[in-house]
């Protein structure tokens, strides 16, 4: 998983720049990380007087979670599609969510209904017992 670069080597890089008056590049070169990435701890250190590394990755929740009674309320039959839901999300309110985002949200909230048995079995076939009794006269 991703972390961020240590508070030492932050507080080095921005002391060299800073203190030293050496240049950022300068500083990235002599510590080994990014052009960019000493001169954004240089800024975020005479802006705010702080280097804590900001959060990493997106943001917890989903754009999904304010039309959380609207989804319950379509969840509310229980052969409700995520491309009905989709699309009635679309229509109401003209948000797109993607299947995914839909199915993690139905998930996370305890929507999701599992078929039963019976409904996973495969139906009869086209020919059925005609067919049987043919094959059976024919033997």
């Amino acid at each position: 998983m991703v972390r961020p670069y240590s508070d030492d080597l932050r507080r080095r890089v921005v002391s060299a720049v800073i203190d030293e008056g050496m240049s950022a590049s300068a500083a990235a070169r002599r510590f080994g990380v990014g052009r960019s990435t000493a001169i954004d701890w240089a800024a975020q250190y005479r802006r705010d007087g702080t280097l804590e590394p900001g959060p990493i990755g997106r943001p917890r929740g989903m754009k999904v979670a304010p039309y959380q009674g609207f989804i319950m309320d379509k969840m509310k039959d229980k052969d409700t599609t995520l491309d009905m839901l989709q699309t009635a999300l679309w229509e109401e309110y003209g948000l797109y969510a993607s299947r995914t985002l839909l199915h993690r949200f139905i998930r996370d909230e305890g929507l999701s209904y599992k078929k039963n048995r019976s409904r996973q079995r495969a139906g009869k076939t086209r020919r059925g017992a005609q067919a049987l009794a043919v094959a059976a006269s024919a033997a």
